[in-house]
């Protein structure tokens, strides 16, 4: 009982750490949140759910984020003209 609980406190703050870091680095925050949804699956107590949940949540921040970046920066090396045109 006391590992389940251990391990599904780790899954919920690997969660709370991807979301976070998917803010800055989107990268950091979608491995955290891989990492997390790994760690002990078949677990499922009240923890293990919170933290699939939020790992969830970073990884999907992550990408988001990730997407967002590369957008920005396509547009504004466009804008100043680093890009070849068609």
């Amino acid at each position: 009982m006391e590992i389940d609980n251990f391990f599904g406190t780790g899954k919920y703050v690997l969660g709370i750490l991807s979301i976070i870091s998917a803010l800055f680095n989107p990268l950091q925050g979608i491995v955290l949140g891989l990492f997390g949804l790994i760690i002990e699956r078949d677990l499922k107590n009240d923890y293990t759910k919170k933290g699939n949940f939020l790992n969830k949540i970073g990884i999907v921040i992550g990408v988001i984020a990730w997407i967002l970046g590369v957008v920005l920066l396509k547009t504004v090396a466009n804008s100043q003209g680093l890009l070849p045109t068609a």
